[in-house]
């Protein structure tokens, strides 16, 4: 048998091998300490990639930045951005989640959030996250321009005005803003308030053809046919479908039919 004061002296000597040795890495530091600067150097490459649309790039990058630095929220976000991008919800959520536990006063993550389930059909979800986004940054053109559309998924087509209101307010030289109310008048059947906006939106943006299609559409709507099939032309000659068109047209004379007759 062994002398047991050698056997004591070794256990400790192993002890200490795995304190000095054993919890280091590579570089000779805790795995846990975190990394900011890599962090940082990863998280530039990762926007890099996915700004060349380099998504698998991008994701690697992003998640060695989160290695680097565990409570990098920006670089959670990030990642999270590229999984919606790669269609991996599940992943992106949590994501999202995770930057938003991190930092919860950040603006920017409420909105990606609440973009991504917009994007997947569930408004509902939405607008408390663009209600939180608003509140916390109330100059988030984004924030408002998506919560309207949120808002008129839902049916709250005078909130979805206010809002794009208020985008428009914000930034008067968005012609998006200007196109999306227009089309919510059209629904209402005021047609003058939305040529009016569409009218805006062509002068900020010629090149608009579903704008010129929208105003098309609300002359179609007053009974303005001629006016009506200029627009239309021009929306034709900027590369929307004709059929598109025949189908919008058509659902826009039924419209104005069954205004036509009620009281």
């Amino acid at each position: 048998m062994e002398n047991p004061t050698k056997l004591l002296v070794s256990a400790l000597i192993a002890a200490l091998a795995l304190v000095l040795f054993g919890c280091s890495d590579s570089n000779g530091g805790s795995k846990s300490e975190s990394d900011p600067v890599a962090a940082k150097k990863h998280f530039d490459l990762g926007v890099d990639h996915a700004a060349q649309g380099r998504l698998d790039r991008a994701l690697d990058k992003f998640s060695a930045a989160i290695d680097a630095n565990p409570e990098y929220a920006e670089a959670y976000n990030a990642r999270g951005d590229v999984f919606a991008d790669l269609r991996a919800y599940p992943q992106a959520f949590e994501d999202f989640d995770r930057a938003i536990e991190l930092d919860p006063q950040s603006a920017t993550f409420y909105t990606d959030r609440a973009e991504l389930y917009l994007s997947l059909g569930e408004p509902h979800f939405a607008v408390p996250d663009f209600n939180k986004a608003v509140r916390l940054d109330p100059t988030n053109v984004s924030g408002y321009l998506n919560r309207a559309a949120a808002y008129g998924q839902t049916g709250q087509i005078e909130l979805a005005l206010q809002d794009y209101g208020e985008a428009i307010r914000l930034d008067p030289k968005d012609p998006t803003a200007y196109y999306n109310r227009g089309n919510l008048y059209l629904q209402l059947g005021q047609f003058e308030r939305g040529i009016m906006h569409f009218d805006e939106a062509i002068k900020l943006d010629p090149q608009f053809g579903m704008a010129h299609l929208g105003r098309g559409l609300a002359y179609t709507g007053m009974g303005a046919d001629p006016l009506a099939q200029k627009s239309i032309d021009k929306a034709i000659g900027l590369g929307i479908p004709a059929g598109q068109i025949a189908t919008e047209v058509e659902k826009m004379k039924e419209m104005r039919e069954r205004l036509r007759s009620l009281p």
